[in-house]
């Protein structure tokens, strides 16, 4: 599973540099990362991929908390201070 740590890692450490509204549309994941998520794609529509690989999919499909329009989400105590 390191290859989807590499992946989370890379979109990470792209938002966390202050990247702008500009940036983060042209942004693109290494030619490696998008091979690989390629690869997991093309397994999953064969049905051969297998349960580690059906959690590195999942895993690369999971948005950070920094990656949202809204911000980080809110924690259980703030939505219920109405």
């Amino acid at each position: 599973m390191q290859t989807v740590e590499k992946a989370y890692d890379e979109i990470v450490d792209f938002l966390a540099r202050g990247s702008t509204p500009a940036e983060i549309v042209r942004f693109r994941p290494s030619g490696a990362t998008q091979d690989r998520t390629r690869y997991l794609l093309d397994r999953n529509k064969t049905g051969e991929l297998t349960d580690d690989e059906a959690d590195e999919l999942d895993r690369l499909g999971q948005p950070t908390p920094h990656a949202t329009a809204e911000g980080p989400c809110p924690s259980s105590h703030e939505s219920s201070a109405s």
